[in-house]
This record gives structure tokens, sequence and C-alpha cells, in this order.
């Protein structure tokens, strides 16, 4: 992993941290900004955010964007063990990296998880749950939130069809929307 080796020096980084869906969002294509610190890893949980956490803390970037909880709801992980392990993820950066602006971006729903559409109606609640957790504790904190859910589900709260190639990872065109929903905050 490359994020291991970078160094830049402080507060120059702008660290991008979750799992397949940071992955796969070309953050050089998308932002003309330098410094940009891919940090997702597909497949990744909460858990092993926590566990590379200090990659991020070391270079005491300018601004952290984190978009990570998915995998933990596709395997059923309780959400309080949830929200537990996101509140240690927020904790550490804002006791680490207290001049670093932190931007949580809302999960987004999958479409036709589960083998069924009441399975993917309960895997949506739960994300619907866990971007409640978010934006409460975000608020409560000073940490920017942003909710980034309504520009890619359908009226029933799924992921709309035409922005995915699997039911859950978006596709290419549109990281357009994802971009334009952070851009401003990527330039800061």
């Amino acid at each position: 992993r490359t994020y291991r080796k970078m160094n830049y020096p402080p507060p120059t980084a702008k660290v991008f941290i979750g799992d397949s869906m940071t992955e796969g969002f070309d953050l050089n294509r998308h932002f003309e900004s330098k410094n940009l610190v891919y940090m997702g890893i597909g497949g990744d949980f909460t858990s092993g955010v926590i566990n590379r956490l200090n990659y991020a803390t070391r270079l005491q970037p300018q601004s952290v964007f984190i978009m990570i909880g998915i995998n933990d709801i596709l395997k059923d992980v309780d959400m309080q063990r949830i929200t537990s392990q996101y509140t240690t993820i927020l904790e550490i950066l804002q006791a680490e990296c207290p001049d670093t602006f932190i931007c949580v971006q809302s999960n987004l729903p999958p479409s036709m998880m589960g083998g069924s559409p009441e399975s993917n109606n309960l895997i949506v609640e739960r994300v619907q749950q866990l971007n409640t957790f978010l934006s409460t504790y975000c608020s409560e904190h000073g940490i920017y939130f942003a909710d980034m859910y309504a520009s890619f589900v359908t009226e029933h709260g799924d992921l709309r069809s035409d922005c995915t190639y699997d039911g859950l990872h978006l596709s290419e065109a549109v990281h357009l929307t994802w971009k334009s929903n952070i851009q401003y905050l990527v330039d800061k």
C-alpha cells in the first residue's frame, strides 16, 4: 500500500480513507488538488480503518474524507459495534489531528443485495440508521457530514440503477456526482 510510504509536510495531505468505494474513486482524475492520499481498501470494515488510522494521523493532514461502513452492514455486524468503531475513528482523528478538517461522507445504499427485495430493504434501513447516527454525531462534535445519499437513490431509497454496475459500487460516470458533492471541500 503506497499510503504507508507517503510523507507530506503537515498540513498539506488530503486523505481519503474507506473501502472499495473510495478505492475505486480516481481522485487524481477528478481533483486538481495536490497531495491526495488514497487509503481506500476494497472489502474493508470500520475495524480495518482503526487498525491503519495511524498512517493518516502521522501525516497531520489538512483534511480527511471518510466513507466506511457498508461492508460492516453487509456482513451483519451489530449496529452498536459499527457506531462504536466509527466513534473511535473520529475520536482518534480529533484527538491526534486537532487542526485537520474532517469530512464524514454518508454511506450509500445497495440495490438488490441480499438476494431479495426484502433483504435489500433491510440493508437499506441499516444504511439509513448508520447515516442518521453519523449525521447526529458529526453535528454534536463539530465534524462536517456530507450527506450524499439523496444524490444517488431512488424514491424507495435504493441505489439508482444508473449509478451502479453491480448493485453496490458506483459506475465511473457517477463519480462526477460524488465529486460535485465534495469538490469545494477538497479545494479548501
